[in-house]
């Protein structure tokens, strides 16, 4: 379970950076600073979704 957990942190964080240089190339004007805060306010969110799928699931039982 850890190391799907580790691949899904590492994988997210990839598909955000793709995300991100396909925003910069649309983009008339790029901004570096609001990408850096959107590369960590995704990656904030999905840990938040994980850590309560998490415990939604060892509530249940499931895990």
């Amino acid at each position: 379970m850890r190391q799907l957990e580790i691949f899904g942190l590492i994988s997210f964080f990839f598909i955000t950076i793709a995300w991100e240089q396909a925003q910069r190339l649309r983009a008339k004007k790029w901004n570096w600073l609001d990408s850096i805060a959107d590369i960590y306010a995704g990656n904030a969110g999905f840990l938040t979704s994980y850590v309560v799928l998490l415990k939604l699931f060892s509530w249940i039982g499931i895990i």
